[in-house]
């Protein structure tokens, strides 16, 4: 299936070569956002996630067109 993700702060090394802050991607049915934490090698523990605008908790099961935002909780600044 296909969702949207952005990453933001310390995150952004996982943005695509030409930087695109959203972008779409497929993941497998059922997956959760620990899930897809951990196909980028990304600690739950360092990162807030945002689905279609809401915080949600690394457990959520992600569906079909979800927009997911990862913020790094250690930004710096």
């Amino acid at each position: 299936m296909k969702i949207s993700i952005s990453f933001y702060g310390n995150l952004i090394i996982h943005r695509t070569e030409a930087n695109e802050l959203k972008r779409q991607i497929q993941i497998p049915g059922g997956m959760t956002v620990s899930g897809l934490l951990v196909s980028y090698g990304i600690s739950e523990k360092t990162v807030k996630a945002v689905c279609n605008g809401k915080k949600v908790d690394v457990r959520h099961i992600l569906m079909e067109d979800d927009y997911l935002q990862f913020y790094s909780l250690n930004s710096g600044g």
